[in-house]
């Protein structure tokens, strides 16, 4: 059932003892809000951004981010170089008939895969809330490309339901949800370690741009491999010589060759440190955020242990 044309945004109760416990994974009528599998291992990949610091929409043009329109419930929020992915709000998840068929605890019965359900839903419609923050978001979730929102909506309807939303908290969301957005990269780099599979969401389809990524780091080692390789080349040469025989530029030639080795070593290890303390930088920021809601009193039963 669709809300009435005047009022688009019916109003949604948020009371909290009727939003608990986490999953992603919404099927009533075709409705599909995401995979279990992939619910606490979003949450703990994505080590930076949390939900507070949601960009609205407008930054997301000033960060030269496309918005790509995705149905694909994973990828609400994603984003890679230069686009980022957003899941269009349907109009049956913002009609109070609707949560009242399928949503509530009256209808559905307090069971913990509906609890999931319904914070499934809830952590979704807060993400809202974070992009569109000024009118300025509003014009472009309403743009004809886009079509975020139903194009029939007001700014003035939109505030009263954006008010609402408000009143959601962590934990009332599921845990893919108590964060902000997730870059792809870091997602299918983790892919094979938390969900064993190759990937999290494929984005080359060309075998030719799937191979040029490869380029640069082929190219990095073969140069550190090849001054090395020269360095010791000539080192090997001038030690053949007598010591009598050995002249000044042979000397500079070795120390010279010697100096590049000991820099090429120097910087290879130096990127190296940079990866290790990056990755463990965002493992440590990702089970203290998850120890923080933890105590708040959240538990995060989507998270494999």
């Amino acid at each position: 059932m669709l809300p009435p044309p005047r009022m688009p945004f019916a109003w949604i109760s948020t009371h909290p003892t009727r939003r608990s416990a986490p999953r992603l994974e919404l099927s009533h009528r075709g409705v599909l809000l995401g995979r279990p599998r992939q619910d606490g291992r979003q949450a703990l990949v994505d080590i930076e951004t949390r939900q507070r610091e949601h960009l609205p929409l407008h930054r997301q043009r000033v960060k030269r981010r496309a918005i790509v329109i995705t149905e694909d419930p994973k990828l609400h929020l994603v984003w890679i170089h230069d686009r980022v992915f957003v899941k269009p709000l349907p109009r049956y998840i913002l009609s109070c008939p609707f949560w009242q068929r399928f949503l509530s605890c009256d209808s559905t019965g307090d069971t913990h895969h509906h609890r999931r359900v319904r914070q499934a839903a809830l952590g979704y419609l807060r993400t809202y809330y974070y992009l569109i923050r000024y009118e300025s978001d509003f014009r472009i979730a309403q743009e004809s490309n886009l079509q975020l929102i139903p194009s029939d909506a007001t700014w003035e309807q939109f505030c009263r339901f954006r008010a609402d939303l408000a009143s959601i908290s962590d934990g009332d969301v599921s845990a893919r949800y108590c964060f902000g957005e997730i870059r792809l990269t870091r997602l299918n780099f983790y892919a094979p370690i938390l969900l064993r599979k190759s990937y999290f969401q494929r984005v080359e389809y060309q075998y030719g741009t799937y191979f040029a990524r490869f380029y640069g780091p082929i190219l990095f080692w073969l140069g550190i491999v090849s001054v090395v390789l020269s360095g010791l080349q000539v080192a090997v040469a001038v030690e053949e010589q007598s010591a009598g025989e050995r002249q000044a530029l042979s000397v500079f030639a070795l120390g010279f060759s010697i100096a590049m080795m000991v820099f090429s070593w120097a910087l290879l290890f130096l990127l190296v440190s940079v990866f290790v303390y990056k990755v463990a930088k965002e493992w440590n920021f990702a089970i203290q955020d998850r120890m923080r809601l933890l105590r708040g009193g959240k538990k995060g039963s989507g998270l494999s242990p």
